[in-house]
């Protein structure tokens, strides 16, 4: 998965966006209060979302994409 995040985050650099990861399991503060100090352009979620951060989403207007959780190589 590190390996994944590096090279996500090299390649979305060179297209001129910044990559930020949020490790946000099992906390109770809601993503729609992320919005309010960033504007993704492109939301990936490894895993599923609860529903109100999922809300949270669509009203922000960012494209969410949801990515496999299980490993198909070693990092």
């Amino acid at each position: 998965m590190e390996q994944f995040k590096l090279a996500l985050g090299r390649s979305l650099g060179e297209a001129g966006y910044t990559c930020v990861y949020l490790h946000h399991a099992g906390t109770a503060t809601p993503l729609a209060e992320l919005w309010q100090h960033v504007q993704p352009a492109v939301v990936f979620a490894f895993g599923s979302l609860p529903p109100a951060d999922a809300q949270s989403l669509r009203r922000a207007e960012a494209p969410c994409s949801t990515a496999c959780s299980h490993r198909t190589a070693p990092d």
